[in-house]
C-alpha cells in the first residue's frame, strides 16, 4: 500500500481532542458487550476477573494498557485549564477558521492560532511570523477580537465536566493485571467446592463417619489384630 498524501490536512488540538473522547467511548462500549454490561446476572466477569483466558485476552485485543494510558494521559492535558480546548466548540472552531480566511495567513499559523487562542498581542507574535510587518495595529486588533468572538466564555461550564460525568457512565472496564496469585486465587474457591464435595460422598460411603475418621479407625483395628 503506497501513501498518495502523507499530509492531507491539519487536525487541531481541538479535534484531536474529539477523536480521543468518540475511540474511548466505542471502546468502552464494545468492553460492555463483552462482559454483559456492569453488574447483573449477565456480567461476564467474575470476582473482578474475566470468566475465561479468551474473554481476557479478547478484552486487551480491544483496548491495551498502552493505548488505555497514552489515551487517558492525552485527554488530561488538553482537557487542562490552560488551554482553549475547555472553551471552543466544532461549530466555534470553523467560523473562526472562515474568519481567517480575511487574513493572509499560512496554514501553520492558522493552525496554531486555533490551537493556542491568543486573546493578547504576545501571544499573537507567538502564532504569526512577523506579525507587525505584516499587519498593522487595527488589523492586529482585529484578529485578537475575532478569536475571543469564538471562545465561550470561562464562566460557563467546560467540556471537561462533560467528559467526566460521561466517563462515569461509560466508563471502560479495564482488563486487570494477570500474575500467578490471580489463577490462584481463582482456583481455590473451585479446589475447595471440589474436596467438599468428595469428602461428602465418602461420608456417605461409610455412613456418615467422617473419612479421615475412618480411616483411623481402620488403622487401630489392623494395630490391635
Amino acid at each position: 500500500m503506497e501513501t498518495l498524501n502523507d499530509r492531507a490536512g491539519f487536525l487541531c488540538n481541538y479535534e484531536v481532542l474529539e477523536v480521543l473522547r468518540r475511540q474511548q467511548k466505542e471502546r468502552g462500549k464494545q468492553l460492555k458487550e463483552l462482559t454483559g454490561g456492569s453488574g447483573g446476572p449477565g456480567n461476564g466477569r467474575r470476582n473482578g476477573r474475566y470468566q475465561d483466558i479468551a474473554q481476557r485476552e479478547e478484552a486487551e485485543r480491544i483496548q491495551p494498557q498502552d493505548l488505555h494510558t497514552v489515551s487517558w494521559e492525552a485527554v488530561q492535558y488538553l482537557e487542562a485549564a490552560v488551554h482553549p480546548m475547555r472553551r471552543q466548540t466544532s461549530a466555534a472552531v470553523a467560523q473562526l477558521l472562515d474568519g481567517l480566511d480575511d487574513y493572509d495567513l499560512t496554514k501553520s499559523e492558522r493552525l496554531q492560532i486555533v490551537n493556542l487562542a491568543p486573546t493578547t498581542l504576545v501571544e499573537l507574535h507567538v502564532c504569526i511570523e512577523d506579525l507587525a510587518e505584516r499587519f498593522n495595529d487595527d488589523r492586529q486588533e482585529a484578529l485578537l477580537e475575532l478569536v475571543r468572538s469564538h471562545l465561550s466564555s470561562e464562566t460557563t461550564s467546560t467540556s471537561k465536566d462533560a467528559a467526566a460525568a460521561a466517563a462515569v457512565e461509560e466508563a471502560p472496564v479495564m482488563p486487570p493485571n494477570v500474575n500467578a496469585d490471580d489463577d490462584l486465587d481463582d482456583a481455590e474457591p473451585d479446589e475447595d467446592a471440589e474436596i467438599d464435595e468428595e469428602m461428602a460422598l465418602i461420608d456417605e460411603a461409610y455412613g456418615g463417619t467422617r473419612a479421615n475418621e475412618q480411616v483411623e479407625n481402620d488403622i487401630d483395628e489392623v494395630g490391635e489384630s
